[in-house]
């Protein structure tokens, strides 16, 4: 299957199987008509405005009227072509003939525009990928890549090469970064590569997309850049899809899907659509911490580790973990990602008070300290059967529980215990911010409350059943979820609950840094709550949420799941009596369609923000 979006985001055109392309309505995700032709279309692109589309096939080029879904005139050419493109001010068409000749046509009269011109070998019985074509950002010059598996540049105008080829064994991959300066291509040996235009030298190390390829597979390979060329697309030869930096050339991240064979990214750059094998589409929402997908394994994301995000205490920072175990590093001013991943099977991140130290531990139970700055780990491993960890206020102790509920708490300057182990049962731990109070929960499910310099119980364990805990940000509240899955809150000082629980399917908790209001996780989605009279503040958040941050100043939400991380503006003006009040606070104006039901499904779409 191959695919492409409208310049205007409404539509995506697919081609696969036997007959014409199928258009389909972004909105809705709804075939519109039927399919453009009889014959089968190999390849389409939209003309700039949308209006337009153009298919190749086994009978030449055709254009279709979009409104009517009928042909525009008779057809460009005959026999068969592989590649076609509209040039940028959408006056021109190219097309590619299997015998790798171009022609250039003229899309108002169907002409053909000057000879056509030869843009490499013919093909052999060992090279049966088609050519390919692409006209650059101001359309004067043209890319291709033919059955050699070499890169030309062409001069639209002369049909002249521009300097001589570049590359080597590439696939017919090509694709312009949005300013013309850089050309993406793939390679036979599973790399993709980036040019610089003017000089046709390699920019940057070349990025594995997957395994070399075998003949039969040598169609899967792709790339695209994103809208605002800081992001790249490849589809390797395993047919997965990978996002990558291109300001650091490290991936950002993989979409969990196999038998992709291309890939192409909406034009406001939030959507990243994959063609797969059997020949289905699917979207993929790309807003997330980067703009970029953030994928989160649901399985380290249960009720007993709640923290598989968590923001550095000086806001600058975001800490996830990846699908494939990797910790990975954002930049929340940029959105960008900070350096490569790191670590393996990572279950849980903790930043240091400073923001300089991350502590994670991995699937082994053992933790590990890491320099922020360098990705570097500081000393060895240490711990075993970890569970949870947090650091003191002051930055100079941790804390781990194990498996077996056993807590120890760590000189962060050696690494050695200080005292010796204390507390049994529910593996949970808890460092208030002033420093003061360590709690932990038992093998009787309550929570027992230490002092952190004697370690020394204070006053009789609480709560009944506790799963996943946290301090509000001045000592005096306890949030706990217990074994119904409601969220519960606790005076510090006199260990009486504060008020009924609430909330249901409750998995993760987080206190906003006023104390004012609590996040929490529940069946799926986000949830703010009022402190004052636990009642809920505006709509529920995201979907297939599981884990909840945050920012240090308030003003932001981190959501997780298995679908990516998303930061949310929170608005002091929401009201938890104006459900559509609080949707346009958040949201800066009317939801589309798409947006209303993964938001809102329970309420009927319509345009309510002003």
């Amino acid at each position: 299957m191959t695919l492409v979006f409208s310049p205007d985001g409404k539509t995506l055109a697919t081609m696969g199987g036997n007959g014409g392309a199928r258009l389909w309505d972004l909105a809705t995700n709804t075939q519109i008509g039927t399919p453009l032709g009889r014959s089968v279309a190999t390849a389409a692109a939209f003309s700039p405005d949308s209006k337009t589309l153009a298919t190749v096939g086994d009978s030449g080029a055709r254009l279709w009227d979009l409104a009517t879904h009928t042909q525009i005139g008779t057809p460009l050419g005959s026999g068969e072509a592989s590649a076609v493109a509209f040039s940028p001010d959408g006056k021109t068409l190219a097309t590619v003939s299997n015998n790798s000749n171009v022609r250039l046509w003229d899309v108002a009269t169907h002409a053909q525009i000057g000879a056509s011109f030869t843009i490499g070998p013919p093909s052999t019985p060992n090279q049966p990928w088609p050519p390919t074509v692409a006209f650059s950002p101001d359309g004067k010059t043209l890319a291709t890549v033919s059955y050699d598996g070499k890169a030309r540049l062409w001069d639209v105008t002369t049909h002249n090469q521009i300097g001589p080829p570049f590359g080597d064994g590439l696939l017919p991959r090509v694709a312009f970064s949005p300013d013309g300066k850089t050309l993406a291509t793939v390679g036979g040996d599973g790399k993709a590569r980036v040019w610089d235009v003017t000089t046709h030298t390699q920019s940057g190390a070349s990025l594995t997309t997957g395994p070399a390829s075998t003949p039969d597979q040598l169609l899967q390979s792709m790339v695209a850049f994103s809208p605002d060329g800081r992001t790249l697309a490849t589809v390797g030869n395993d047919g997965i899809a990978l996002l990558w930096d291109l300001a650091t050339h490290t991936q950002i991240d993989a979409l969990p899907a196999l038998g992709v064979t291309t890939v192409a990214f909406s034009p406001d750059g939030k959507t990243l659509a994959t063609g797969d094998l059997d020949g289905t589409a699917r979207l993929w929402d790309l807003v997330a911490v980067t703009g970029l997908p953030v994928n989160i394994d649901v399985a380290r994301a249960d009720r007993l580790n709640p923290q598989p995000v968590a923001f550095s205490p000086n806001g600058k920072t975001l800490a996830t973990v990846g699908n494939d175990g990797t910790a990975r590093l954002w930049d929340v001013a940029t959105r960008t990602q900070i350096g490569a991943p790191f670590g393996s099977g990572v279950d849980t991140v903790a930043f240091s008070p400073d923001s300089k130290t991350l502590a994670t531990v991995g699937n082994d139970g053992i933790a590990q300290l890491w320099d922020i700055a360098t990705h570097n780990p500081i000393g060895p491993p240490f711990g075993s059967d970890v569970d949870t960890v947090a650091f003191s206020p002051n930055g100079k102790t941790l804390a781990t529980v194990g498996n077996d509920g056993i807590a120890l708490l760590w000189d962060i300057a050696t690494l050695i215990p200080i005292g010796p182990p204390f507390g049994s049962g529910g593996g949970m731990v808890a460092i208030s911010l002033n420093g003061k109070t360590l709690a932990t929960v038992g093998n009787d499910g309550k929570v027992h409350q230490r002092d952190a310099a004697t370690n020394a119980q204070i006053g009789a364990p609480f709560g009944s059943d506790v799963d996943t805990m946290a301090f509000s940000p001045d000592g005096k509240t306890l949030a706990t979820i217990g074994s119904d899955l409601t969220a519960r809150l606790w005076d510090i000082a006199t260990h009486a609950q504060i008020g009924a629980p609430f909330g249901s399917g409750v998995g993760a908790v987080a206190f906003s840094p006023d104390r004012k209001t609590l996040a929490t996780a529940g069946n799926g989605t986000a949830q703010l709550w009022d402190l004052a009279t636990h009642a809920q503040i505006g709509p529920s958040l995201g979907t297939k949420v599981s884990a909840v941050a945050f920012s240090p100043d308030g003003k932001t939400l981190a959501t997780a799941g298995p679908d990516g991380t998303q930061l949310w503006p929170i608005s002091p003006e929401i009201s938890p009596t104006n459900l559509l009040d609080a949707v346009c606070a958040i949201a800066g104006g009317s939801l589309t369609r798409q947006e209303w039901s993964t938001y809102i499904p329970s309420e009927p779409f319509q345009p309510v923000c002003p």
